[in-house]
């Protein structure tokens, strides 16, 4: 993207989007925590979040048809669509694909903790990774902030919305959001 360009998205992003978000609604039901587990060598930004569903959300999904792809999407082929989800765990700057095994038992680890310390059963926990493909999952760095994100969940509002739009960023320069309510008018009517 060329300077100009980018400058332009800014401006627009933080004049205009950027201003409706500070008055964005809160999910009834939702806490967010972010956490910086260093995972960012040149980097001082949060790479961890956390959103905790307390009386459970859908699930929806829909995943790729590859036998190649990140053990977070192995875990999550395996949760019932029937289930309430109570926990999303995501973390940045690895990808935890092409790293078998010993990324497969992070997962695991991280839903014991999260057994453990919240009371949120395995099979109600969503993991989702982005970043580098290849290496090997950073369970030591990230299981050492794994209290912080517990202790520090709050009730979602605009400020960890964004807070946790831009943990979750690899490339991006600039965290994205959006917002949209409706109302379903008949209780029969589906969207």
């Amino acid at each position: 993207m060329d300077n100009q360009l980018k400058t332009l998205f800014k401006k627009r992003f933080l004049k205009g989007i950027g201003k409706q978000l500070i008055s964005a609604n809160p999910v009834k039901g939702v806490e967010i925590s972010t956490a910086n587990a260093g995972l960012y060598k040149k980097k001082k930004r949060d790479d961890l979040t956390l959103f905790y569903f307390k009386d459970g959300a859908t699930l929806a999904s829909a995943y790729t048809t590859s036998k190649v792809c990140a053990e977070c999407i192995h875990w999550n082929k395996k949760i019932s669509k029937e289930q309430k989800i109570k926990a999303l765990f995501v973390n940045t700057k690895n990808a935890n694909a092409l790293t078998g095994t010993q990324g497969f038992n992070s997962l695991k680890k991280i839903a014991n903790f999260l057994d453990v310390t919240k009371k949120i059963k395995k099979n109600e926990i969503l993991f989702s990774s982005t970043g580098v493909i290849g290496e090997k999952f950073p369970i030591d760095k990230i299981k050492i902030h794994l209290p912080n994100l517990i202790n520090n969940l709050k009730p979602s509002n605009s400020v960890n919305w964004i807070r946790s739009a831009k943990a979750i960023m690899t490339t991006d320069t600039i965290g994205k959001l959006s917002q949209s309510t409706y109302k379903i008018q008949n209780k029969n009517s589906y969207m």
